[in-house]
């Protein structure tokens, strides 16, 4: 699977502007070895111009890291890192440091897509020290500021003017590691800032396109599980091997601004967001993710966008999911969750669709939690096996689905709901090939005849599909407590029989 090589890749490359040896002793000479076979284990070749030892100083000159793609992308990868010194500090550490400026050139030989490019790199009194001992060693890092520039990428033997440019202040943190099998690695990381410029022109095409971003306060923690021996065509083998990793990172304040142009079309976006938090964990027992960024306020305009300017705003935007990956006959938790709360788009938008401004304009929200158990039938990071479900078999089953919350806020109407489900996958009879629900959820429903009433106003629905739509929410609910609530609960139960308020309909 080529996506891991490239993980693999981003990975060593951060590894070195950052701690520089994951695996290490505390002599200079342990540092560097230790170090080359962390890279050869993730499918390197190591190659340096030379390896001089003087005095308590361990110099490292023209070093080289080179990959092969394998059989997916036909090609190799080779990044040179310029050199590096490890000098013994006589009181058991080992300070790691680079020269202010070097070159991490990256040359993709793919066939008839060769890439070749150059990246820039500069600080301003990176130190990096190496402690503890062999079992347990401590990287304490800094620099007060990195950058990082590219100037231009040439693809099957063209340049393509791309200039990028990275910068960060108050770079810091800790790594810990943990020697054994697998080797635990954990740390911190802090910058005060970052920010992040990207030009890209293409005459030819037409394309001239800025894109400037700026965050505040990134701080994040991080665990890892590291086996010996990485396999680049199967992380399924690694996770078995005990490959973990448990990411949790959160960022200030960011703002952005994009403008360009393309096919004689222009476009625009700027925009500001309060800030961010994500997270990140993947072991055998599976994978999960969540995000949540907070006062979002977007702008977008264009040539192909019939109005001067779309704004949209929101308080929150959330997206977490937990999943099994691996093949199991017992079934194991998931998760799945979206957030959109306060949503708001321009008035410009609401004009085209209600210029009378009958409907209410409040705030949107789109909130669903669900939980549940499921299996697979293979294991998902294994690239054999999920060649199974290009097969359209079956990839595994249900056993339980449960919705802990439900909001749909729009227009002055708003559903509610919760419930769940448990489902026996030996009957696929009853309800022609799915698996039997058995359970129940409640939905309640305020506004709704309100909203039918304005949109018949509007002249958006006719008077007699308004009737139909009441009819229908007549056979599904019951009027609740309130003005205008409708309240309703869906059941199955065991025999397979659908009831709604306690009256069957299958």
């Amino acid at each position: 699977m080529a996506q891991w090589k490239s993980i693999s890749g981003l990975a060593a490359t951060a590894t070195l502007l950052t701690s520089t040896a994951v695996f290490a002793d505390v002599t200079a000479a342990g540092v560097w070895n230790d170090y080359k076979t962390y890279m050869e284990g993730f499918g390197y070749t190591v190659q340096t111009g030379s390896e001089d030892m003087s005095g308590d100083t361990l110099t490292i000159n023209d070093m080289n890291f080179s990959m092969d793609l394998g059989k997916d992308i036909d090609g190799t990868v080779s990044m040179s890192m310029g050199s590096m010194s490890l000098t013994e500090q006589g009181d058991g550490t080992v300070a790691i440091t680079f020269p202010p400026n070097f070159d991490i050139a990256v040359r993709a030989d793919g066939g008839n897509e060769d890439m070749n490019l150059v990246m820039s790199v500069a600080h301003s009194g990176m130190v990096i020290v190496a402690s503890g001992d062999d079992s347990e060693t401590a990287y304490d890092f800094s620099a007060p500021t990195m950058t990082m520039t590219m100037d231009g990428i040439e693809v099957e033997g063209e340049k393509i003017d791309v200039d990028l440019n990275a910068a960060l202040t108050g770079y810091s943190g800790r790594y810990l590691v943990v020697d054994g099998a697998p080797t635990q690695i954990s740390g911190d990381l802090t910058t005060d800032t970052m920010e992040l410029s990207i030009r890209v022109k293409e005459p030819r095409e037409g394309v001239d396109v800025d894109f400037d971003l700026a965050a505040a306060a990134l701080a994040g923690t991080f665990a890892m599980s590291v086996p010996e021996v990485f396999d680049q065509e199967n992380m399924a083998a690694n996770l078995d091997a005990g490959m973990a990793f448990d990411f949790d990172y959160s960022l200030g304040a960011i703002t952005f601004n994009l403008d360009g142009t393309g096919d004689g079309d222009s476009f625009a976006a700027n925009g500001r967001v309060g800030g961010a938090e994500v997270a990140f964990e993947m072991n055998q027992d599976g994978m999960g993710l969540s995000e949540l960024v907070k006062d979002i306020d977007i702008a977008i305009s264009g040539s192909e966008i019939p109005f001067p300017e779309l704004t949209l705003k929101a308080a929150e935007y959330g997206l977490n999911f937990l999943m099994p990956i691996t093949k199991s006959d017992t079934p194991d938790d998931f998760e799945m969750g979206v957030r959109l709360v306060g949503i708001e788009v321009t008035d410009t938008l609401w004009n085209m669709i209600d210029p009378a401004t009958v409907l209410p304009r409040d705030p949107a929200t789109l909130v669903i939690d669900t939980a549940g158990k499921a299996n697979w039938f293979f294991n998902i990071m294994n690239p054999e096996e999920a060649g199974m479900m290009d097969g359209g078999e079956i990839p595994g089953e249900l056993h339980a689905l449960t919705l802990n919350d439900l909001q749909v806020s729009v227009a002055g109407a708003d559903l509610t709901g919760n419930g769940g489900f448990t489902f026996d996958n030996d009957d696929l009879q009853t309800f022609d090939g799915v698996p039997r629900p058995e359970g129940s959820i409640d939905l309640k429903l305020v506004g709704a005849n309100g909203l039918l009433d304005k949109l018949v106003q509007m002249g958006l629905i006719p008077d007699d599909q308004a009737m139909g739509a009441r009819m229908m929410m007549g056979l599904f609910a019951v009027p609740g407590d309130g003005e205008d609530t409708l309240n309703s609960k869906i059941e199955v139960n065991d025999q397979g029989h659908v009831l709604a308020n306690g009256q069957r309909l299958k």
